[in-house]
Parts: structure tokens; C-alpha cells; sequence
């Protein structure tokens, strides 16, 4: 097997953390060769669909405070799909009282 010979991205790693706020996190990951668009994973459920092989970041907002959701990040094309390779965790922040 020859990783992309059939056309399907390749190189997908662990998404990284970016920013972390008592009710969000945003995260991002590396531009994927033969990738036309990304789906966004939150503790094994889609949540979004990043269209465009430039969309490499995304924001999750409307957490609980002191949240651990895991995200995971799947690269599309029309030949298929490849899941990152490990997780984002992100802590969101203890809300100020």
C-alpha cells in the first residue's frame, strides 16, 4: 500500500490547541495534501464540516465551565477519508465569579 497513490489525504496528525476559555476552545491543524474539506469530531460526534482544503482551524463555543471534551479531526475527499492520527484535549477554564 502506497499512502495517497489511491488518492486519499494523507498525514493527518493530532489536531493542537490553540486557545481555551471558560467556554470554548479553539484548535487547528496542518493543511492536508489531497484534502477538500475537514469533519470535526467532539467525544466521537460530528459537530462540523470545515469545507476547503485552507479550513484548518476551528472554534467550539458553548461549553460548560470546567469541561474535558476530547475533538478528533477527519480529512475528506471524494476518494474517501483518514482520521487523525490522536486527540485535542482541552480543559475549559473555571468561569469567574
Amino acid at each position: 500500500f502506497n499512502p495517497g497513490s489511491d488518492g486519499l489525504p494523507v498525514g493527518l496528525g493530532t489536531p493542537a490547541i490553540t486557545g481555551v476559555t471558560s467556554n470554548s476552545a479553539t484548535f487547528g491543524w496542518s493543511v492536508i495534501p489531497n484534502a477538500t474539506g475537514y469533519r470535526i469530531l467532539k467525544n466521537g460526534v460530528v459537530i462540523a464540516t470545515n469545507s476547503g482544503a485552507g479550513s484548518t482551524t476551528f472554534t467550539d463555543s458553548g461549553w460548560t465551565p470546567e469541561s474535558t471534551p476530547n475533538y478528533q479531526v477527519v480529512a475528506l475527499n471524494r476518494a474517501g477519508t483518514v482520521t487523525s492520527k490522536g486527540l485535542a484535549k482541552a480543559t475549559s477554564r473555571k468561569s469567574p465569579t
